[in-house]
């Protein structure tokens, strides 16, 4: 059973290779959605906190109403 899952990544992790972030990209769900942020490390709490917030709020709401649709 596939369910809707939200993967979001900051593009100066320095624990998550490229590779990794391929593979789990590979492996969501059709209506899964993997979200790469600009300029933020791992800690996307500190780093991303305005943009976490919308896209996690973004994703609760597409996936309460039935549009989560890859992105």
């Amino acid at each position: 059973m596939a369910c809707p899952t939200l993967v979001i990544v900051g593009d100066l992790d320095p624990l998550l290779t490229e590779e990794v972030v391929a593979l789990t990209a590979e492996s969501l769900p059709p209506d899964g959605r993997l979200i790469t942020v600009p300029d933020a490390a791992h800690d996307l709490f500190a780093d991303a906190p305005d943009l976490l917030l919308h896209e996690v709020r973004r994703f609760v709401i597409e996936t309460e109403a039935g549009i989560v649709r890859p992105e």
